[in-house]
């Protein structure tokens, strides 16, 4: 059992490395202001982070879960105040321990889930707080982007970019593929597509927020903070009307499992469409 559960993880470090990771250390490291060093805390950053995350997502045990979700919280403090490297440090010894130790990964099936009184309010906000892994993947999302905006500033760099991460938010850009029963009745209802229009505004108003918080985070000073606000609320209305697009239709009907609705290439579009409405806005903005 030991055994698998680190086959887990280690697969967990490699999908993160092969998805995340590579990409972001290629743009660190081809622009002009990025460096082999920033890369290697990047990286250093995300496969310590994997074991870590996934203990929080699939901890057998309350304790453990609540332990690493400890730990993420004091990295984003680390990250804030003293810098990525020293959060790299530290994330890469959490990494090993968690990795060593073969915390059991089977979850916690055998305890009710409670549904929170403001789930109802609407499907972003039901899906966060009954998703444990849509709100982890939201969190990791927010250190990501801010860490991501740390080695920008420490590079001089005009433009903070980290708010682009926020949108890689793979579940909640496939909401409808995720549940087909609701799919079904958004493409056969009549006027069902309000409430895909609904669920894209609420959407972009998460982005939003996102992005301000990542923005916005201690320790940053933002160089055009109106240019930015602006571009932050275009490119996250992209995003949420990339993604809806798509779900409606190009919906991934034939990805039965969730597993692979979230391993499916097409979550990269929101992001890339956000990235290049961001590169056309600066110029108009500034």
């Amino acid at each position: 059992m030991a055994d698998l559960t680190r086959a887990v993880q280690v697969l967990g470090m490699l999908l993160v490395l092969i998805e995340a990771l590579l990409p972001a250390t290629v743009f660190i490291v081809t622009s002009a202001a990025g460096s082999l060093i920033d890369a290697g805390i990047l990286l250093a950053l995300g496969l310590g982070l994997a074991p870590v995350l996934l203990i929080v997502w699939s901890g057998a045990a309350r304790r453990h879960r609540l332990s690493a979700a400890a730990v993420l919280a004091g990295l984003v403090i680390v990250v804030i105040y003293l810098g990525p490297g020293y959060a790299a440090a530290i994330a890469s010894v959490a990494g090993a321990i968690c990795v060593a130790a073969a915390i059991d990964l089977s979850g916690d099936s055998s305890r009710p889930t409670r549904v929170p009184r403001l789930a109802g309010s609407s499907l972003v906000v039901g899906e966060i707080l009954t998703s444990r892994m849509t709100a982890i993947n939201s969190l990791g999302m927010l250190g990501i982007g801010i860490a991501f905006n740390l080695m920008l500033q420490a590079q001089s760099v005009p433009f903070m970019l980290g708010f682009i991460v926020v949108f890689q938010n793979t579940p909640l850009n496939s909401y409808f593929s995720r549940h087909p029963s609701t799919l079904l009745v958004i493409t056969t209802a009549p006027r069902a597509w309000l409430t895909l229009l609904r669920f894209g505004s609420h959407l972009a108003v998460f982005y939003v927020l996102c992005a301000v918080l990542v923005t916005l985070a201690p320790m940053q000073a933002v160089p055009h903070p109106r240019a930015t606000l602006v571009v932050i609320v275009i490119a996250s209305i992209v995003a949420s009307a990339a993604a809806m697009i798509l779900e409606r239709y190009r919906p991934l009907t034939s990805w039965k499992s969730e597993r692979e609705v979230l391993r499916h290439p097409r979550k990269y579009v929101p992001s890339l469409a956000a990235f290049a409405v961001v590169l056309a806005a600066w110029p108009i903005v500034l």
